[in-house]
């Protein structure tokens, strides 16, 4: 459960969104300050939080409050908005899990974006067209002296800060399930999913949900609950690519296309939300391939973001991105 105190006769509505990571209360309250503006203290659990803020909830644009990004032991946090005369704003608080994931060579995943043919590419960029009602999970923009084509600015779903990794699921429901991302990999991927059972899953185990053909924001709706093949409990998820076990990062025979019975016959990979389970784990200095997001804008919805390489790959993470909606993260 988690606690607000207001104080009375102030305009501002104060919402709450993604205050996970074990904290059993937060308390917020505001007031105005003695220097002109609004004073925000709040009493999260040890972690990290930022303060963010909007000028409408019809179609918001959540900014991060300049300085209220903190990492707290417990104690209360108070942050300042000197907003102008008669402003109106909305408040939020959200955990952040500000932890930058490294592949063994050093490098931080996901890579930074990127100019592409003139546009930003990367996963940031794919965060900004994932809206629901008119509010989507990040925003870009420019500023004076920007470069051209790469924003400086960004809000909202953070592909560096907001990153974690998510082994097993617990459908609860209907599982929706869209493809948004296919990115620039040569590579056909397809997706499915897979019986939690405390080892690696045989093929046959894995599901495909979306297949190599499909195309960027094609979707399906799984009742895996009322599938035969669903033994209860927790489920996982996987990449299923066709690349070859002998050159890397080239499709093997020449064909693309991913699919179970190719990896069987020994023509591509699978990949798993379990990273223990991959062909390539070493231990703890193993390569990434699944990094996983909390959506801002919609409950029980989850983006994996995987790289597709045996061995290592771009580290862009958009070499398949997947939407979740019905899914909670189990423990």
């Amino acid at each position: 459960m988690k606690k607000m105190r207001m104080k009375k006769n102030l305009w501002h509505v104060l919402l709450f969104m993604g205050v996970t990571a074990g904290a059993s209360e937060i308390s917020l309250e505001i007031h105005h300050s003695t220097t002109g503006g609004v004073e925000l203290a709040f009493e999260p659990g040890g972690a990290s939080y930022a303060v963010e803020y909007s000028t409408n909830l019809i179609h918001p644009r959540w900014q991060v409050l300049t300085g209220a990004t903190v990492t707290t032991d417990g104690s209360t946090q108070i942050v300042s908005d000197l907003r102008p005369a008669g402003m109106q704003k909305f408040y939020r608080v959200r955990f952040r899990s500000k932890q930058q994931f490294h592949q063994p060579d050093g490098a931080a995943i996901p890579t930074a974006i990127a100019c592409v043919a003139g546009q930003p590419f990367g996963l940031q960029v794919v965060f900004t067209n994932q809206c629901l009602n008119g509010s989507c999970e990040a925003s870009l923009w420019h500023v004076f002296n920007d470069n051209s084509c790469i924003p400086s600015q960004q809000a909202g779903l953070d592909a560096y800060g907001d990153a974690f990794l998510q082994e097993a699921y617990t459908p609860s429901g209907p599982i929706a399930i869209r493809l948004a991302s296919r990115g620039r990999t040569p590579f056909q991927n397809a997706f499915g999913w897979y019986n939690v059972t405390g080892g690696p899953p045989g093929l046959a185990d894995i599901h495909t949900a979306i297949d190599c053909s499909a195309s960027e924001g094609s979707a399906v709706v799984l009742d895996i609950a009322s599938d035969p093949s669903y033994l209860g409990g927790a489920i996982g998820f996987a990449l299923i690519t066709p690349e070859s076990h002998f050159s890397h990062g080239a499709c093997a025979a020449g064909n693309c296309c991913a699919s179970i019975p190719r990896v069987s016959a020994g023509d591509g990979y699978c990949f798993y939300t379990n990273p223990s389970f991959d062909p390539d784990h070493t231990g703890a200095s193993s390569y990434i391939h699944c990094l996983t997001y909390q959506s801002i804008i919609a409950d029980n919805r989850f983006y994996l973001a995987w790289d597709d390489r045996n061995g290592g790959g771009d580290n862009d993470f958009v070499d398949m991105v997947i939407v979740l909606d019905g899914v909670t993260p189990a423990p």
